[in-house]
């Protein structure tokens, strides 16, 4: 993604006056998370097709729309996290195929087991067709699933 197209989709979201100035900044690192991801999964999908649908960010790979949520490794094991994957994936997502639950690692600290644990004792597979742990800075992508 150029600069320009990075840009053009910020100010998409500042500029999106039904979001307060913390749903902003949420989509902002979503944003960055989603860009980073792509790049590390496939740098062939196009960033300017991306849209934003509440916590998910609808990508086409392959000709199909797939819907991404991304969860920040630090949160699990929260009810109120639980109670919101499950919410949203449970919506609606337009014409998206497929719904992906990717846990981002944004630390060397934090476990990666806790995702796995996550996905046993929540039973996320039945919710996401996909599960990734997203190591944001070392820029590798684990399948869970």
């Amino acid at each position: 993604m150029d600069l320009k197209e990075f840009n053009n989709l910020s100010n998409q979201i500042l500029s999106d006056d039904s979001l307060t100035e913390q749903q902003k900044e949420e989509k902002i690192i979503q944003f960055v998370d989603l860009i980073r991801f792509i790049k590390c999964y496939n740098s062939s999908i196009n960033t300017s097709e991306c849209k934003f649908r509440g916590k998910i960010n609808v990508i086409v790979d392959g000709g199909k729309e797939k819907g991404i949520l991304f969860c920040d490794l630090n949160s699990l094991h929260s009810t109120i996290t639980y109670k919101q994957l499950v919410s949203e994936a449970k919506k609606n997502h337009g014409r998206a195929k497929e719904l992906w639950l990717v846990f981002v690692r944004e630390r060397e600290t934090i476990d990666a087991g806790q995702a796995l644990e996550f996905i046993q004792q929540e039973n996320m597979s039945y919710f996401f067709d996909k599960l990734f742990l997203f190591d944001f800075f070392r820029e590798k992508i684990y399948s869970l699933n």
